[in-house]
């Protein structure tokens, strides 16, 4: 909690303020103090007390950075997370198709997306095919049923011949859909959505899965990345009612001019329930603009050449002409654009981005720029440079990036980029479950990069440098407690944080980085009462923290 009319961005050790108790009514916090002075606040209002002896109690956690829908979407899939090799993978695939026979419905609606594997997790790093996949479909006697298998990061993705017919029909291009192997590369795996869509049927279901695993898991706001038919979903919700968990719903580029023509603004209130205040669930968030891919797809971009780079990787800039590679040289002057290469892959030349940044810009929308590598930090600080520097965006001033503007993930950093990050006042939006899935010893990142795998979320050297840095989880998986535990034992010692400070950047630095911070991320009477109470064997280890309870609201949404 900040100390009143402070900037909690500077002031030393604001996530150490404590106290004994706390109450509130009708959604509201009231005081936050003694017992004896709470209980006095309680007493007047006519609130029971509740004894919380010995538990940790804290603001409700805020991801800054997830797939909200997607998450509860998930759950009605193939599940190949816990896969230890391919063999695996593929078994767990043929008993989903078997259990769940083709209805009469066919076509894309019966389409098959088993999510989650990792092959850098595997004893042998090899890949499933459009060979296997194919063959399984074929011994399920349902040849013509689209399947698809998407990696972990989201990135990548493998299909069988029956949803390859479908994916190319969408996206006409070698280098993002590989005829021979079935490999989709960038666009065609993240936006699957867009040629095997879920019903909306299907969408309300995950909407209500979603947010019962955000309450177990004490997520009580989140951002959100959400194509239409998903926004949809959630201003049903809301409006019902049964959206439970606060969103900042974020777009992505392909629904840019139609939803500022719609009257999108980030911070913009949507409305919920008859009788509630718009925003008090669902807000417009952002633009998520992906200049690069991932480091475990080998599709993030880099200064120099990934360590394990495959020996067939070309290293010219030649491939074929495509919307995503635009320009006929295929080069900004950060490396290649739209096509495999050992450096990685930038999504977008320098002019779109600089064009999607300042329509972005000027329409009063908030930049969630997706950076993995080194290359595609440069490619964003160049163009967010550029758009400082500007005078002519229809008034939209710089104003100290008023916008606050984000960097998604920011993991492969080096020294040089930090003065610019923190001069231009951009927030880095970053995954602290990343550092303790990846980012270990002879883990998948120093695989990918060798020694320069030590340059990765340098959590403590960030803000040594005066970047601003909220937490999310970006659902791999979904669990603050999980990032709580890597950033305080990063596996660099020097890179660590304190507990309660990582949980401050895990609320209000979050919620801050969302334009939400007027409501939630801190304990403060007037504040909405988001609390998560927590069972804390030791306080300074939080692998040792169990949920107990979450409060959205004021109401008790998860206890156990």
């Amino acid at each position: 909690m900040a100390a009143p009319g402070s900037d909690p961005w500077t002031e030393e050790r604001s996530w150490t303020r404590q106290a004994e108790a706390v109450c509130w009514k009708d959604g509201v916090l009231l005081a936050l103090g003694s017992n004896r002075e709470v209980l006095a606040v309680a007493r007047a209002h006519g609130i029971a007390p509740e004894d919380a002896s010995g538990l940790l109690v804290l603001p409700g956690f805020v991801d800054a950075h997830t797939h909200f829908l997607h998450i509860g979407i998930k759950k009605g899939r193939p599940a190949l997370n816990e896969c230890r090799n391919k063999e695996q993978a593929l078994a767990v695939v043929a008993a989903w198709l078997r259990d769940h026979p083709l209805g009469a419905e066919g076509g894309p609606a019966a389409a098959v997306i088993a999510e989650g594997w990792d092959e850098s997790e595997w004893a042998v790093h090899e890949r499933p095919t459009l060979a296997d996949l194919d063959a399984l479909t074929q011994a399920a006697g349902t040849p013509d049923r689209p399947l698809v298998l998407r990696r972990v990061c989201g990135h990548i993705a493998v299909a069988n011949s029956a949803a390859l017919r479908i994916v190319r029909a969408r996206w006409d291009s070698d280098d993002l859909v590989d005829l021979q192997s079935g490999l989709l590369v960038e666009q065609p795996s993240l936006y699957l959505n867009e040629v095997l869509p879920a019903t909306a049927a299907e969408l309300d279901a995950a909407l209500a899965e979603a947010c019962r695993l955000s309450h177990a898991l004490g997520i009580t706001t989140l951002g959100d990345y959400s194509q239409a038919p998903y926004r949809d979903a959630l201003l049903r919700g809301a409006l019902a009612g049964r959206l439970t968990v606060r969103v900042a719903s974020s777009l992505y580029v392909q629904q840019l001019e139609g939803e500022l023509a719609a009257g999108f603004r980030t911070g913009r209130a949507r409305p919920g329930p008859a009788g509630t205040a718009p925003g008090l669930w669902l807000r417009d968030g952002g633009l998520k603009v992906f200049h690069d891919g991932s480091l475990g797809a080998r599709t993030a971009a880099l200064r120099e050449r990934y360590k394990d780079a495959p020996s067939g990787t070309p290293d010219d800039c030649g491939g074929s002409s495509s919307a995503a590679a635009p320009g006929p040289a295929h080069r900004s002057r950060h490396g290649c654009v739209g096509h495999p290469h050992p450096r990685g892959t930038l999504n977008w030349g320098d002019a779109d981005v600089e064009r999607l940044l300042s329509t972005a810009h000027a329409a009063g929308v908030q930049v969630h720029a997706h950076a993995i590598g080194d290359a595609a930090i440069d490619q964003g600080l160049a163009a967010f440079a550029e758009l400082a520097a500007r005078a002519d965006l229809e008034g939209a001033g710089w104003g100290g990036n008023a916008l606050r503007h984000r960097f998604e993930h920011y993991e492969i950093h080096h020294d040089d980029q930090l003065p610019r990050t923190a001069e231009l006042g951009i927030v880095s939006s970053s995954q602290p479950n990343f550092v303790g899935t990846w980012s270990a010893a002879g883990g998948m990142y120093e695989e990918r990069l060798g020694e320069g795998y030590r340059l990765n979320n340098r959590f403590r050297r960030l803000k040594e440098a005066g970047i601003r840095l909220a937490f999310g989880s970006d659902g791999m998986p979904p669990g603050p407690l999980l990032g709580l535990a890597a950033a305080v034992a990063h596996p660099d010692p020097d890179q660590r944080l304190d507990p309660l400070e990582a949980v401050w950047h895990y609320t209000y630095a979050s919620a801050w980085s969302l334009h939400w911070e007027d409501a939630v991320g801190s304990l403060e009477p007037g504040k909405r009462a988001d609390l998560v109470v927590l069972e804390a064997k030791d306080p300074k280890r939080p692998a040792s923290w169990r949920m107990r309870e979450t409060i959205v609201d004021g109401v008790s949404r998860f206890r156990r």
